[in-house]
């Protein structure tokens, strides 16, 4: 049985989430909720427009997009996002620390999206504040490679994407809001304790991490399972397994190949041919969470 939109709400103030939507709009102002916590211009935005119950939401969070680069227009915003948010029916802005994963930017907006076919139940998405050219620019830096301009278009809406109310899978984000900056710069492999950030660089050092591990065990073994070069890899996504960005070739438009590495039998397999793609088919036209 699935739970209902307040069931989802509870859990999130039983893991002590500050919690505004507009339903409890006369009982705590934008305004209030926003004090004494540290907010983008996004947020902020987002927050204020969306205390007008007049306003939709995609408008509301086109706003918050646009207060960051007022050059943005609606056209241009990464179009399988708007047309995912275009059925969304609730929303619920979050401050706090998710109990799986650490985000210094500790906002999160709850959308509850409709279903594309009646007998299905609704889903829940997580989106994050808007991404800055430096948060992208710093993630670059460390991975060695231009990020492909549909993924950028993205994260420009939306700094990652959970799916599902608690992340349990995500599109990772980019730069220092959604990760410790020093922790990435200064990455150090064996140590266990690190904690998991739902951002591109930090989500990169930690999965060749475990896979250099695995290839000095296959060393000392003298047996090698892979079937596909890892190195080559950028995990931008985890579902059942982890969906990379194949930086080996790229098309005339910048874009990178996607392909799904499974993790059991060692070996990427090509599926898509740019993250756009992608995005439709496992974000935007799946109802399967």
């Amino acid at each position: 049985m699935s739970k209902s939109w307040d069931d989802i709400l509870q859990n999130y103030a039983s893991q002590n989430f500050q919690i505004w939507t507009q339903e409890r709009a006369n009982q705590i102002s934008a305004e209030d909720f926003l004090r004494h916590k540290p907010a983008s211009l996004a947020t902020t935005t987002f927050l204020h427009y969306l205390a007008n119950a007049q306003t939709t939401l995609w408008d509301a969070f086109f706003a918050g997009i646009q207060s960051m680069d007022a050059n943005v227009q609606e056209s241009t915003v990464f179009a399988p996002l708007r047309y995912l948010l275009a059925r969304a029916t609730r929303v619920a802005v979050l401050y706090g620390e998710h109990f799986a994963w650490k985000s210094p930017d500790q906002w999160s907006y709850l959308f509850e999206i409709a279903p594309l076919e009646e007998e299905r139940r609704y889903r829940y998405i997580l989106a994050h504040p808007p991404a800055t050219v430096a948060h992208i620019q710093q993630a670059e830096t460390v991975l060695g490679t231009a990020l492909p301009p549909s993924y950028v278009q993205f994260l420009q809406a939306t700094n990652g994407l959970g799916i599902g109310t608690n992340e349990q899978y995500f599109i990772c984000g980019a730069g220092e809001a959604r990760a410790a900056w020093d922790d990435d710069v200064t990455f150090q492999a064996g140590v266990f304790t690190k904690p998991l950030y739902h951002e591109i660089a930090s989500y990169w050092f930690q999965w060749q991490e475990i896979y250099a591990y695995e290839r000095e065990q296959e060393r000392e073994t003298g047996v090698n399972t892979f079937r596909s070069d890892e190195k080559v890899c950028i995990p931008f996504a985890s579902t059942c397994d982890d969906w990379c960005f194949d930086r080996s070739t790229s098309d005339a438009r910048g874009e990178y190949p996607v392909v799904f590495w499974d993790h059991e039998l060692r070996e990427a397999t090509l599926r898509y041919p740019d993250f756009t793609s992608w995005f439709i088919d496992n974000v935007l036209n799946n109802d399967e969470e």
